[in-house]
């Protein structure tokens, strides 16, 4: 029972890695779409530091903001309001 339970399991986690999209004509329109939308995605990090190394990583891809802006003193912040 144990050996079934592995090869169903194993079976699965081979099916899930495959190819999403069901044709050409889908990926190629998902190209169009995400081409035509020039807007970047915001990665947010704590620190400064962190922010400088949140950048080298994601590259020109993404916006990157940092809560705390250089010359503040971290350990004295409050956030003034609740992030959404």
């Amino acid at each position: 029972m144990k050996k079934m339970i592995i090869v169903f399991l194993a079976g699965m986690a081979l099916i899930s890695c495959g190819n999403k999209s069901e044709n050409g004509k889908n990926s190629a329109s998902s190209q169009k779409i995400s081409s035509q939308n020039t807007e970047k995605e915001t990665l947010v990090a704590s620190v400064p530091p962190l922010k400088w190394i949140v950048q080298r990583i994601a590259g020109n891809e993404y916006n990157v903001i940092s809560i705390i802006q250089p010359n503040m003193n971290h350990e004295l912040f409050e956030p003034k309001k609740q992030m959404t």
